[in-house]
């Protein structure tokens, strides 16, 4: 039983494909974001095997169900004959008041601390990786490259793990490439910093939308609290 819990809201709007392709899970202990990586049925399909994976784990040892998630849910999409794939960013809690952190794709993860960021996921697309190569250069666009890691039939690509001692009033803040390519990662922490109203998911997605949609835009916002089970309030 975790020491803390989440208090989380999701957010999201449809940009301008023909549908919704991004997912996502809530609980007191795990927060799931997906995003299907197509256009089509496939791609929507993929999100919510993701999400359908995360929520039916045995949580008793988060970094085994995190490592080993891309390569379970490979084998879950091609029995179901799924082409596209997925990105994808979880939370979790565990026992010992750690927070876990995954990422793979181009959905990514903050954590927040007082307003500050104290942890950002890694982007895993071209792009990041040519600016990580050539930090001198100037950065290249956000919609030039293609994902280096992804959840798929056939690939086995390893996401992204971190561990935190988690402090109550943490905020976790899992966002779709939707968001993340239209908001710098301080903006999102002002945005969610400044909130006093319990709308941070909605108030992320309607900024990314004020500065123009090019995917469906979603935001999923937890912060820790003392868990009820623990005698907080």
């Amino acid at each position: 039983m975790s020491a803390f819990e989440f208090v989380a809201s999701a957010a999201t709007l449809l940009g301008p494909r023909a549908q919704q392709s991004d997912a996502t899970w809530v609980s007191h202990s795990v927060l799931v974001l997906a995003d299907g990586a197509g256009t089509g049925w496939g791609a929507r399909r993929a999100a919510d095997l993701v999400v359908e994976h995360y929520a039916e784990s045995n949580w008793s040892a988060p970094v085994e169900v995190l490592l080993d998630g891309p390569r379970a849910l490979a084998r879950r999409l091609d029995a179901g004959d799924v082409a596209d794939g997925a990105t994808a960013s979880v939370a979790a809690l565990d026992g010992d008041g750690r927070l876990w952190l995954s990422a793979v794709g181009d959905s990514r993860i903050l954590m927040l601390r007082r307003g500050s960021v104290v942890h950002l996921s890694r982007l895993h697309e071209r792009s990041a990786v040519l600016a990580d190569l050539e930090p001198s250069s100037p950065s290249s666009s956000r919609t030039s490259g293609g994902l280096t890691r992804m959840i798929a039939r056939d690939r086995d690509d390893v996401p992204d793990v971190s561990v935190l001692a988690a402090q109550e009033g943490d905020v976790v803040v899992l966002i779709s490439d939707g968001v993340g390519s239209r908001l710098s990662p301080m903006t999102i922490a002002r945005i969610v910093h400044e909130d006093t109203r319990g709308r941070a998911s909605r108030n992320l997605v309607d900024a990314a939308a004020e500065r123009g949609l090019s995917d469906n835009a979603t935001a999923l916002v937890g912060v820790l609290r003392a868990s009820a089970e623990q005698g907080g309030t």
